[in-house]
């Protein structure tokens, strides 16, 4: 007995017990194993029902025949807790050494995904994907349905045809309509935006928007409201383009008038929303990066700017020459990058990677295949080193914002103002600073800067207050905002902010003017009278607390205000709306690179335009079930 209560106190040393060894416990299956060891019928059961297990291990059952949470191996007796097949297979295949057919048959499945992949030229990824998932599950159902009725199995007669899957499509469409009505009835009243771009595959331009909202639940949701082809005939116009998003959220039951569009710089889209439209500030940074070097028509470029231009520029074309050489380009991949107009950054890539490269390989492979033709024009190149050491030192100074407010899956708005008061900052910095190169460039970065961001309060006045309390509702943010914004002129002082709040709240809640229930609150006491403090007053004071009581910590935003919503109602359904407002609209072309295999499907089998972006919504829809 004392070997079996060891056997019992490591089994569950091990992790194979879960129930703790108590002398109750030790007495229950000392019982049990005495049992065992008389032979007695009542202490055991053959195990019926799993198959793969039942012929190597019985179920224990207790005195009065009721099944325990307990296994017994049929041939040492070795006693397991059963919570999960794990550690019996352990068991079975070290101690006896023997093989379970699961291990062939799995390794039969792995051998046919294998073949599937490759056979069909689908990629690996597959195997994992939800709805690859969901069909198995679906399959495996059927099967074991038809085997228990003695119906023939063989997949090739149950599978349907493309033909019938392609039918099929518009009842499963039809059959979710009231799910997506849901989705648009759950973004219209906790409010949303759409971010709309353009995108080209095989020839055709496709507008893609994409719905931004917080559900009920406080998560934050990307859904694809279409992914529209543009007929060849009309041409992007401003007019062309209006039409066609009013039309295509008429048809949805959207009210345009009603939503915050995010979209580029763009003349064709920069109208939409009116004066509720924000412009991408991926699109706003990099405009700025180019104008660095390249300042605006009326500023004048010091001598240090156009030296690195015309380094950069002498750089491209060499970069772009040698690449036309095969054999360079194959040993120098990595290194020879080319700036691509629709990338963020990528001249500040190209020079990265050139000044990355060790100098004397690149030197020997240039002049082993281009017969040292390259000679003089390279050392020359290279002599501009300290230029693009500069360069990147300003330049770089983009990518952090760009990273934070170019997250997927995020709140951004919220990081947009603090991110560009850093990057200002950091640029005041490197403008009076001694090394004379970066200082220029930094002071050309400036200049930029400080225009775009003056044509965004000049043009954008909604966008500014969108941004204003977007940081505000930030907890972290607001915490710090009071100090930041003594030293910066671009997006007003403290109040400023808070006025903002309370002109959004008043515009949505008239009902917050009313007075506190508390009454008069002695911080609001001016020229000798009694102001009465509202709610909006007081719950905006409850939160400056919290804010200040954080210290700086670091917080799940969304759990923050799901947490806080009965206790500050009015701000948290501002923060509903205005926190799921994205600073960029690059979740357009992620969606568009993800979903492109159905427009490219779909295309083929010549669907019009709102099946498209209803079917490219359903796979939202999937997605996010």
């Amino acid at each position: 007995m004392d070997e079996f209560e060891n056997e019992l106190r490591v089994a569950f040393e091990s992790g194979d017990l879960e129930e703790p060894v108590t002398p109750s416990s030790k007495r229950r299956k000392s019982d049990i194993v005495k049992g065992l060891d008389l032979g007695s019928p009542k202490s055991r059961r053959s195990w019926n029902e799993s198959k793969i297990f039942g012929s190597h291990f019985d179920c224990v059952i207790d005195d009065k025949e009721n099944l325990t949470n307990l296994v017994v191996c049929k041939k040492c007796n070795s006693i397991f807790n059963y919570a999960g097949t794990h550690n019996l297979r352990n068991h079975i295949e070290s101690k006896h050494g023997i093989q379970l057919p699961a291990k062939e048959k799995q390794k039969m499945m792995e051998d046919a995904l294998v073949e599937f992949c490759v056979t069909d030229a689908r990629p690996f990824s597959l195997i994992n994907g939800k709805g690859f998932i969901s069909f198995l599950d679906a399959y495996s159902e059927l099967i074991i349905d038809r085997h228990l009725k003695n119906q023939t199995t063989t997949s090739s007669l149950i599978l349907p045809n493309e033909k019938t899957i392609s039918r099929k499509v518009f009842e499963v469409l039809k059959s979710k309509q009231p799910e997506l009505n849901s989705i648009f009835n759950e973004m219209s009243e906790s409010g949303f935006s759409i971010s709309l771009d353009f995108s080209q595959k095989l020839g055709t331009d496709y507008c893609v928007m994409v719905a931004h909202y917080i559900t009920k639940d406080w998560i934050l949701r990307h859904f694809v409201l279409s992914c529209l082809p543009i007929p060849g005939d009309i041409s992007k116009t401003r007019e062309n383009i209006s039409d066609l998003v009013n039309k295509n959220l008429t048809y949805l039951g959207l009210d345009m008038s009603k939503i915050v569009f995010i979209t580029d710089e763009g003349s064709n889209v920069n109208h939409l929303g009116g004066e509720k439209h924000h412009r991408c500030i991926a699109h706003i940074l990099a405009t700025i990066s180019r104008h660095i070097t390249q300042p605006y028509a009326g500023d004048q470029a010091t001598d240090n700017v156009i030296a690195v231009e015309s380094a950069i520029t002498d750089l491209h074309s060499f970069v772009s020459d040698l690449r036309r050489i095969t054999p360079i380009r194959q040993a120098l991949r990595g290194v020879l990058l080319l700036p691509i107009a629709t990338r963020w950054l990528s001249i500040l890539a190209m020079v990265r990677a050139f000044s990355a490269a060790d100098k004397e390989s690149f030197k020997e492979i240039v002049n082993k295949y281009s017969g040292n033709q390259y000679t003089e024009r390279m050392e020359r190149i290279f002599s501009k080193q300290n230029l693009f050491e500069a360069y990147i030192q300003i330049v770089s100074m983009l990518e952090a914002p760009l990273k934070i407010l170019e997250a997927e899956n995020k709140c951004t708005m919220n990081r947009l103002m603090i991110e560009m008061i850093k990057l200002e900052n950091a640029w005041r910095g490197e403008a009076r600073g001694d090394d004379l190169i970066r200082a220029a460039l930094a002071k050309s970065g400036l200049k930029a800067f400080n225009r775009k961001m003056s044509e965004i309060f000049i043009e954008n006045t909604e966008s500014i207050s969108i941004i204003r309390c977007a940081a505000y509702l930030d907890p972290a943010v607001c915490g710090i905002l009071k100090k930041v914004c003594q030293t910066n002129c671009h997006w007003g002082d403290y109040e400023t902010i808070q006025k903002a709040v309370r002109n959004v709240a008043k515009q949505n809640f008239p009902e917050c003017l009313r007075p506190h229930v508390e009454n008069v609150s002695p911080s609001l006491v001016t020229f000798g009278q009694n102001a009465m403090r509202t709610e909006i007053d007081f719950e905006m004071e409850q939160y400056e607390t919290g804010c200040k009581n954080l210290g700086g910590h670091k917080l799940d935003l969304l759990k923050f205000w799901k947490e806080n919503s009965m206790k500050i109602p009015h701000l948290s359904s501002i923060s509903k709306h205005f926190l799921a407002i994205p600073s960029s609209s690059t979740s357009c072309e992620r969606i568009f690179s993800r979903f492109s295999p159905l427009v490219y499907d779909y295309k083929r089998n010549r669907f019009d335009p709102h099946t498209i972006s209803t079917l490219i919504s359903l796979q939202s829809l999937f997605k996010d079930e």
